[in-house]
């Protein structure tokens, strides 16, 4: 078992080597990447001296002077292209600083829209308070009428009490003037009695004379 897993692992390892050699020979494809770039293709395998010690790369001649031309214009290519990527730069940090200017005016906007909210918030605490001093007003108006109210009911109490005692005042009076006036009849008619009776007297007496002088 220990020979099997050692035959295994040497057979592994042998496999991951020759996949490594052949990954490093073999170029690599970037069309699967999407990057959309066109590029020349480069392969030293073209340009490489095979002798040492003799002229015998594939490489094509130059001049000095072809070749101070080319670098020359390359340079100048080159400072185009640092100018362009200064601008790129440039023109980035402009839309840089342009989005921070966008997101400081939401700022504002925001903050425009918290102030109006905020008014609209005291608008409605001032309509609160509004409605709180009036009902306090409606409130206290309404305790001073049923005071009021209750005022004229104890003045017309005492009016009625006063009236009620003055009618009792007068009811007694009346009541005196009736027994006065009773006693008066009374006497009166005593008097008439008394005379009555005197009268009575007399005539018996008038007639006692009569019978005697006949």
């Amino acid at each position: 078992m220990a020979e099997k897993r050692t035959t295994t692992r040497k057979s592994s390892n042998s496999k991951a080597s020759t996949l490594s050699r052949n990954a490093a020979a073999a170029p690599i494809d970037l069309k699967g990447t999407g990057h959309g770039i066109s590029y020349p293709k480069y392969d030293a395998n073209q340009y490489i001296a095979p002798d040492l010690f003799s002229d015998s790369s594939n490489a094509p001649r130059m001049s000095d002077a072809e070749s101070a031309e080319a670098l020359a214009s390359i340079a100048e290519k080159e400072n185009a292209l640092k100018v362009a990527d200064a601008n790129i730069g440039l023109n980035t940090l402009a839309v840089g600083v342009a989005d921070s200017h966008a997101k400081f005016e939401g700022k504002l906007i925001d903050f425009a829209t918290t102030q109006v909210q905020n008014a609209a918030k005291l608008i409605g605490y001032q309509t609160a308070e509004i409605a709180r001093d009036t009902a306090a007003v409606q409130r206290d108006t309404a305790g001073i009428k049923l005071e009021i109210s209750q005022q004229k009911l104890e003045q017309e109490r005492l009016n009625l009490a006063g009236e009620s005692e003055a009618t009792a005042r007068l009811a007694d009076e009346w009541e005196r003037k009736k027994q006065i006036q009773s006693q008066r009849l009374q006497a009166l008619d005593l008097q008439i009695q008394e005379g009555t009776r005197q009268l009575g007297l007399s005539a018996r007496k008038l007639n006692a004379i009569d019978t005697k002088a006949s």
